[in-house]
């Protein structure tokens, strides 16, 4: 679906943005040249975001999406684990065979929907970083 994709790059150039935003406004510019990496920058912008919705108390929906992630999360060790325990039983027959492929389908459904949730929290907590920081700006 390319209006997904769309989506994709409106949330990553507003992410941007904010990231940009946010550090002009906590350092001095030459500060940001001085060793910090772009994974350094991307953490701090994130906590920030995150402390001020929290603060704000507007930080509902993000913490629903990371919720369902850590499920995810949760069921895709869960699936790990038992074909772990499957396959260290030495018990190997048809039915666990298709019990270890079951949960080895699971896991990766699992994971990617872990992944999936967790870029929608960084994508709706930029968006209402945005938001906040822009009405508060107006008043």
């Amino acid at each position: 679906d390319s209006s997904r994709w769309k989506n994709k790059r409106l949330d990553f150039k507003l992410s941007k943005k904010v990231k940009q935003h946010i550090l002009k406004k906590c350092f001095k510019s030459k500060e940001l040249k001085s060793g910090y990496t772009e994974e350094e920058q991307n953490r701090f912008a994130f906590h920030y975001c995150l402390t001020v919705l929290e603060t704000e108390g507007v930080i509902g929906k993000a913490e629903k999406m990371y919720s369902i992630s850590e499920m995810s999360r949760s069921m895709f060790w869960m699936c790990l684990t038992l074909i772990f325990v499957y396959l260290t039983s030495r018990k190997c027959n048809e039915y666990n065979f298709a019990v270890l492929s079951f949960m080895a389908i699971a896991a990766i459904v699992f994971l990617r929907r872990k992944m999936r949730f967790e870029g929608y929290r960084v994508d709706i907590m930029m968006r209402n970083y945005h938001i906040y920081d822009n009405k508060k700006i107006r008043k």
